[in-house]
């Protein structure tokens, strides 16, 4: 995907992207030959980016913890899957990246690959989520590659 620019007021801020993957299909039938077939789950593979300002001693590993307390009091099921890694992306800058299981409002395992880096006292968070089971083993690969591209 390209570049994306938007002209707004110096007033604004950048604070959420939110890309959707493609709907999955598998498993089931078109109403006729010419309908398209319906998505096999309510649940849109997707990828999240935010930023948020922070204060200058702020890492990585900081900024996670923060963010985990907050789904913790927020009573978000939530259990890790893969131990923290730190990572270099393609500009150089070392990253944090983790995953996790959250349970969806439906009761979904929803899988998120998260990556944490700071640039310019901003937290770029970018998070690929897909449902839990297979649909996330076959983007596993293509989640990293999309996360560690980021610069």
């Amino acid at each position: 995907m390209g570049p994306v620019s938007l002209e707004v007021g110096d007033d604004w801020t950048l604070s959420t992207v939110v890309l959707a993957g493609p709907l999955p299909t598998s498993g089931v039938e078109a109403l006729d030959d010419d309908a398209l077939p319906l998505p096999a789950a309510t649940f849109q593979p997707n990828l999240v980016v935010t930023m948020e300002q922070v204060e200058g001693d702020v890492t990585p590993q900081i900024y996670v913890r923060q963010q985990l307390e907050g789904l913790r009091k927020a009573q978000v099921m939530r259990q890790t899957s893969r131990a923290p890694e730190i990572v270099k992306l393609a500009s150089g800058r070392d990253a944090l990246l983790t995953e996790q299981i959250l349970v969806g409002p439906g009761g979904d395992s929803i899988r998120q690959l998260q990556l944490v880096t700071i640039k310019a006292g901003v937290a770029f968070t970018l998070i690929a989520s897909a449902l839990d089971g297979p649909s996330y083993a076959q983007d596993y690969d293509r989640f990293r590659r999309m996360l560690l591209s980021f610069r």
